[in-house]
């Protein structure tokens, strides 16, 4: 599929994290150091919301289970780890999975994904 425009640079540089749907997927914009990335929106431990995360460079922590992953290419940093107890039985059933990462690019000031 060809890249498509999602949102203007402007737009997405305003924040560290930009939650947006694109074809019906639930996506992160993250901007980092000037320059944008595109996750699934969703953590791949239990479909928490990334976008509530916390950002530091490039890994984004998921707010529920405290799993990171690296924004430029949905990397596993650290596996889910909070609560110790609960995550421990989750963890059992769920190994660890990369979050789904997008290539973008910036042209006329527009931002462009590429979804296969």
């Amino acid at each position: 599929m060809p890249f498509v425009a999602i949102m203007s640079e402007t737009e997405a540089k305003k924040k560290p994290i930009t939650p947006i749907f694109v074809g019906g997927r639930p996506l992160a914009i993250y901007n980092v150091d000037d320059k944008l990335y595109a996750t699934h929106r969703l953590c791949s431990h239990t479909c928490a919301p990334l976008t509530r995360g916390k950002l530091e460079g490039h890994v984004i922590e998921c707010p529920l289970h405290k799993a990171k992953f690296d924004v430029r290419d949905g990397s596993v940093v650290n596996w889910a780890s909070r609560p110790a107890a609960m995550v421990k039985v989750l963890n059992f059933f769920s190994r660890p999975r990369p979050v789904k990462s997008y290539p973008l690019k910036v042209e006329n000031g527009k931002v462009l994904i590429d979804l296969p």
